[in-house]
Order: structure tokens, then sequence, then C-alpha cells
């Protein structure tokens, strides 16, 4: 019987090691709205099959399967492998979205990227806009990152509707 309850205490700090660690290092999950996404991939910057979009901390894969909808290629990046799992899961039957376990602050982004998104939070957003900044100058071509609910402090977005900021980052 102590097993039971030695093995109970070990998964659930598991559990919760696996879902709280992301946000010690980074943003928590939270899942985007799909109202929102639509409002983002029409009316902020409207994306289509000339897009690649990378989703920094894809969670669920919302950002993923909406940016696929609008014909646009996406790949998410999630740290979390038991959500990445669940994602890749969930895309199997889209062709032009996948998901990759990995860091998103040391993941290169692919050359043919067009957008970033980032669900981030005040204290991420600064670092990520730095990466993305970074990645522009590594590929030599202006992205788009699209942050959800923070923006980067002292840099005026091109375009913002709630709860969107759209930056335009040049190499």
């Amino acid at each position: 019987m102590e097993w039971v309850v030695l093995a109970t205490i070990f998964f659930a700090m598991m559990i919760l090691l696996i879902f709280l660690l992301p946000g010690i290092i980074g943003a928590p999950y939270v899942p985007s709205e799909q109202k929102d996404l639509e409002t983002a991939f029409t009316k902020l910057r409207k994306i289509g099959k000339k897009d690649f979009v990378v989703d920094l901390g894809a969670g669920d894969g919302i950002v993923l399967k909406a940016a696929a909808a609008h014909g646009a290629k996406a790949l998410g990046v999630e740290i979390n492998p038991i959500l990445t799992i669940w994602t890749r899961f969930q895309l199997r039957k889209i062709e032009n979205a996948q998901i990759k376990c990995g860091d998103m602050y040391k993941f290169e982004l692919p050359s043919e990227t067009t957008i970033v998104y980032a669900y981030a939070n005040n204290f991420t957003i600064p670092r990520l806009f730095k990466r993305t900044q970074d990645e522009a100058k590594r590929l030599g071509k202006t992205l788009y990152l699209i942050s959800n609910a923070f923006d980067q402090k002292d840099i005026k977005p091109k375009k913002h509707i709630d709860p969107y900021y759209l930056y335009e980052i040049k190499p």
C-alpha cells in the first residue's frame, strides 16, 4: 500500500513539473483563442499560401491549425514533451503543420519563415523580440512578429488590434 502512495505522489509531482517548469523558464501554457486568431490572421496581417508561420511555445497547436487553415505552412516549437506529443497527434491529418519539441530561445527559424507568433508575457517578450531580431539578421530578411497580449515596451508596433501586436522586424 505504501508504494501506491509513493507512486501517486511521484506521478503528481511529475505532472506538476511538466506543466509548471515551462512557466518558470518561459511562459506558462495558456491557449490562444480561436476567434482572436481569426482576427490576427485576417485583419492584423493577412496570411496565406506564401507565408510560413512559426509558433514559439506552440502548446496545443491551435495557432498551427489556424495558420494551416489559411493556407500557410506552420511549424510549432514546444518545450513541453507531453504537449508536443499531444499536438503532433492532433496535427497528424494536417499536411502543412507540424510541431517539434525544443527550446524556443535556441531554435533556428527555417529560411522560409515569414511570421513568428508568440504568446509570451512581460518577462519573456523582450527576449523573444531580441531573438526574432537576431533571426531576421541571420536570415537576411524581414520577419513579422505577432505577439499575443504583450507589447515590446519602447517599440511602436506596426499595427495593434486587441489582443495582438504586430512588429515588422528588419535585418
